[in-house]
């Protein structure tokens, strides 16, 4: 009775898997925005992979050096910098230079001459109403990018703090998920020396053996969560790439 059991849990969780996969597929094509022929299926098998991924301090670092967004929002504040210049600037005096020449051809009466004018005009503006609005402008347009670029470098900080805790817990699963395999193996192996002898039912066979195929299910998906996570962190800080490891690998 409990073999049979067993048998409809074990079919039950079959069933339930090739409908996982089945919508899987959907979403990668999906993603993909085509339609995947039979000839065209995922070939690559999931493995585990040994990543060296950088500290805290180090993934924040290239994040705020290298976010093509925050490169964006540096830009605009180096823009709006130069606004504030320009707009201080028209507040000083100008001065133009000038200068001319001029030369009168030769006549039967006159032999012609050379003219020549050069001069210069400062200029002083008296009444800077409209240029002091414009400077006003200027510098609250600014404080509202430079406010904009600070909370986009928390932003980040956070998105990296949150990916590489992530990460970094996914890796400590890992390691507790390959030993519990090992453990669960040798566990069966035992257990089926065991049932062998006559010394155990076919009940703790069968519990040794749920404990064996739930301990891998468990490595398998901290093995994916471990290879996901460190792709996330990658995205956090710029890194990902199509050579990144976590795509080529």
């Amino acid at each position: 009775m409990s073999a049979r059991v067993s048998l409809a849990s074990r079919q039950q969780e079959l069933i339930r898997a090739k409908s996982a996969e089945q919508l899987a597929l959907t979403q990668f094509e999906t993603a993909l925005g085509v339609i995947l022929t039979p000839g065209q299926q995922p070939a690559a098998t999931l493995k585990e992979q040994t990543i060296a991924a950088a500290s805290l301090e180090e993934s924040e670092a290239r994040a705020l050096k290298q976010r093509p967004d925050l490169q964006a929002m540096a830009a605009q504040v180096l823009a709006q910098q130069n606004g504030v210049k320009a707009a201080k600037a028209a507040y000083g005096p100008r001065l133009d230079v000038f200068g001319g020449w001029q030369a009168n051809n030769v006549s039967m009466f006159a032999n012609g001459s050379t003219n020549w004018l050069t001069g210069a005009e400062l200029h002083i503006d008296i009444l800077s109403r409209d240029r002091e609005a414009r400077l006003s402008v200027e510098k609250a347009t600014l404080s509202r990018t430079e406010a904009a670029q600070q909370m986009a470098q928390d932003n980040i900080r956070l998105e990296v703090r949150k990916a590489w805790l992530d990460h970094d817990a996914s890796r400590q699963m890992l390691d507790v998920s390959r030993a519990s395999v090992q453990q669960a193996e040798d566990s069966l192996r035992m257990m089926r020396d065991r049932y062998d002898s006559g010394l155990a039912t076919i009940t703790d066979l069968l519990r040794s053996e749920d404990a064996d195929r739930a301990s891998r299910t468990d490595y398998w998906q901290s093995v994916y969560r471990y290879i996901v996570s460190y792709a996330a962190l990658q995205l956090a800080t710029g890194d990902l790439t199509s050579q990144s490891p976590v795509v080529t690998q």
